[in-house]
């Protein structure tokens, strides 16, 4: 798996979007996993993957891969979300 940078916003720093707000460990670990493991969506390891990309809506994914044609974005909801209908929907 091949990691690409995260887009680069006016401030020089990585370009941000969406809500916001502190992510639990619980969902970073969660973000870290599926990185690791493409093959969980049926993407290959040696395509482009990164965590926190940025789309022009200014929303981010938590995990992306990217082969050369498919694009595979992934929002992922931790056991935190649990209970809590609201943050299903957010990133959707």
């Amino acid at each position: 798996m091949k990691q690409i940078a995260a887009p680069i916003g006016a401030d020089g720093r990585p370009a941000k979007g969406g809500w916001g707000g502190v992510e639990s460990e619980a969902h970073k670990a969660l973000k870290r996993y599926v990185l690791g493991h493409p093959q969980l969506l049926s993407a290959a390891a040696d395509w482009d993957a990164q965590e926190e990309f940025a789309l022009r809506s200014a929303d981010e994914l938590d995990v992306m891969f990217r082969p050369d044609r498919i694009w595979i974005g992934v929002e992922v909801k931790s056991k935190v979300s649990d209970g809590n209908p609201n943050d299903y929907e957010r990133g959707i």
